[in-house]
């Protein structure tokens, strides 16, 4: 028979809750995968340029988006401290792979090419 836990106060069930999800970001970013979802969230939430439109409707949508995306990457440092980084070196990594592809099949298609 399984022993259930029962958590008393709100600090408590505050504290699981934060541990729990940040085991659950640890078990994410285990595969490159996994990495590449987290990655692909922020940036397409946009915390890596500022949302400032003359359109404050807009500017508020978009903060809004921004401060999900913020969450996570909050949530990647607390869940483990060189995670952030070994995700920049391997965005990086996929940068310049297809910097290089892109170089090549320019080469390829070109006639004067020797």
């Amino acid at each position: 028979m399984a022993v259930k836990t029962t958590l008393k106060t709100k600090e408590e069930r505050s504290e699981y809750k934060l541990a729990r999800d940040l085991a659950d970001v640890r078990f994410v970013a285990k595969s490159p995968e996994g990495r590449r979802l987290l990655w692909r969230f922020m940036k397409e939430n946009s915390i890596f340029q500022p949302n400032m439109n003359p359109e404050m409707f807009y500017t508020g949508f978009a903060e809004g988006r921004r401060a999900a995306g913020l969450s996570i990457l909050s949530d990647i440092f607390s869940a483990k401290a060189t995670l952030f980084g070994q995700m920049q070196e391997e965005h990086a990594s996929e940068l310049k792979r297809e910097e290089i592809e892109i170089e090549t099949e320019e080469e390829q298609s070109d006639p004067l090419s020797l």
